[in-house]
């Protein structure tokens, strides 16, 4: 239970209140974030949260401001342009090592997963898209999708 509190606290903390929490100077990243046992509303606050999070004029230093360091930095498969990927976690031994772009379906459909952000950076570190990967209230994974342009996406994918 105090698991469960300590996560919430920290996720409203770091999400809801746009403050980067600084444990001993440095940033708490989506990595260190732990989200336990949500329900469907609250789950439906992160989405939105993060959703509000995402612009279509944000930098490189922009996006490591306001999520930490990313649980991956690599190069997207079409461009070899900078990419970073962030994890919002039920489960705190969840990792991914992929050096390239790929959506965890069975560990957003697990639960092992609450969210998975991708953004896209051009060549002078502005962004060109950022992705928000979530279940939705039919239970399939739903694609939310900002542009640079600020044209924003959304589809289900599975």
């Amino acid at each position: 239970m105090f698991k469960f509190i300590l996560s919430l606290s920290v996720l409203t903390f770091v999400l809801f209140l746009n403050l980067t929490a600084v444990p001993n100077g440095e940033p708490v990243a989506a990595k260190d974030t732990t989200v336990e046992n949500v329900t469907t509303q609250e789950q439906a606050n992160i989405v939105s949260t993060l959703k509000d999070k995402l612009h279509s004029d944000l930098t490189e230093q922009d996006v490591i401001d306001q999520f930490g360091q990313p649980d991956q930095k690599m190069n997207d498969d079409m461009y070899g342009l900078p990419s970073f990927r962030y994890d919002f976690k039920h489960d705190e031994h969840y990792s991914l090592d992929a050096d390239y772009q790929l959506v965890d379906m069975d560990a957003l459909k697990n639960k092992q997963l609450e969210v998975i952000i991708y953004f896209d950076f051009d060549d002078n570190k502005n962004i060109r898209s950022a992705a928000l990967y979530y279940v939705n209230d039919e239970q399939k994974i739903e694609e939310y999708r900002i542009f640079a342009d600020g044209t924003e996406k959304k589809m289900e994918i599975e």
